[in-house]
């Protein structure tokens, strides 16, 4: 779920120590990666903010110009899952995919480590975020769609770990939360499991499966005159029906509300957004959306919808700087909302 935040101040300026010490370090190595990659003087350093947590950013400005950098820590099979994403960056850039451009070292390695981490280093694209408009929508639907046609072809290897529908695991875990309104708990394990059966129903087991992003919303694109100029973040990129793609979109390219109080987060979904987005991804050649891939669609969007929120809170008890407990009542009414208004999304999107 992308929650709108500001930018985080720059590298090194932080309250506390622990995170201090960690900038020290990164700027440390980012002057070695910048030697290694020929990139030239650090001149400025800004950490970039949003996407996954466990994914740091930092956006550098060098004598060479202005590049992305992303580290994580090196665990076990990262550099290997990170080779196979950067294949699939490069193979989406040979098909006019609005990616930014990998920045290779002397070796021909698009990443480093150094130490506990590894580090990826990208050309950055200007740009800005999405302005909520129906044609931004509806390009960002045709983008999704181009992606996957290109995708398809994708002759390497990705996760074929779960996306979000139907996890078995999931009711039981969400009573697990620990919420003060036990109602709330036991409607959104409800919703989940009832969403999950509904779009099961309409076929998805038998839907084609190929590479697909994993995570397409506004806050993993950049956006340039009410188009996207950049495609960001291929880290949950896996092995999927693309239909999880289009909830995903459909949802987050539809939803209105800013700031860090949920309750005033409206709970409808804009049904113009929603249909300009889905009707983008049908204008992109050779991937028109199945009827029954629109029966499922809003049931996908209510599964994608909890699964986005339930997740990081079980994981850390938190999510990001939005009280929790808003956040899950807000969801429990957005599904709702989404599952009441099933049969109308469902005839707009079919008509």
């Amino acid at each position: 779920m992308d929650v709108s935040s500001n930018p985080d101040p720059p590298v090194g300026q932080g309250p506390s120590r622990r995170d201090a010490d960690e900038s020290s370090s990164v700027a440390g190595d980012l002057a070695i990666l910048c030697a290694r990659f020929g990139l030239g003087r650090v001149l400025g350093i800004r950490r970039w903010p949003g996407g996954n947590p466990s994914v740091a950013k930092v956006l550098i400005q060098t004598a060479g110009g202005r590049f992305l950098i992303k580290h994580r820590d090196a665990a076990p099979g990262s550099a290997r899952r990170l080779a196979s994403v950067h294949a699939l960056q490069a193979h989406l850039a040979r098909h006019d995919l609005p990616v930014p451009p990998i920045v290779a070292g002397p070796d021909g390695r698009s990443w480093l480590q150094l130490g506990r981490r590894l580090y990826e280093v990208f050309g950055f694209v200007p740009g800005g975020a999405f302005d909520r408009s129906v044609d931004t929508s509806r390009d960002a639907g045709r983008v999704l769609g181009v992606f996957h046609t290109a995708s398809a072809a994708f002759a390497g290897s990705v996760s074929s770990g779960p996306g979000f529908h139907d996890l078995p695991a999931l009711p039981g875990r969400v009573g697990q939360i620990g919420l003060d309104d036990e109602h709330v708990v036991d409607r959104l394990r409800s919703r989940y499991i009832d969403a999950a059966a509904r779009a099961s129903g309409a076929g998805f087991a038998s839907w084609p499966v190929q590479t697909i992003h994993g995570d397409w919303h506004p806050g993993n694109m950049r956006f340039r005159g009410g188009r996207v100029c950049a495609v960001l973040d291929l880290d949950d990129a896996r092995s999927g029906p693309r239909a999880e793609d289009v909830a995903t979109g459909a949802l987050h390219f539809s939803m209105s509300g800013t700031g860090r109080n949920p309750d005033d987060w409206p709970v409808y979904l804009d049904r113009e957004r929603l249909v300009g987005f889905c009707g983008g991804y049908d204008s992109a050649p050779g991937q028109v959306l199945s009827a029954a891939e629109c029966e499922a669609l809003p049931w996908l969007m209510i599964e994608a919808l909890i699964v986005e929120a339930v997740t990081p809170i079980l994981r850390t008890g938190r999510f990001g700087s939005v009280d929790p407990r808003a956040l899950l009542g807000r969801v429990d009414a957005k599904a709702a909302w989404i599952a009441d208004h099933a049969a109308d999304l469902c005839s707009r999107l079919s008509s």
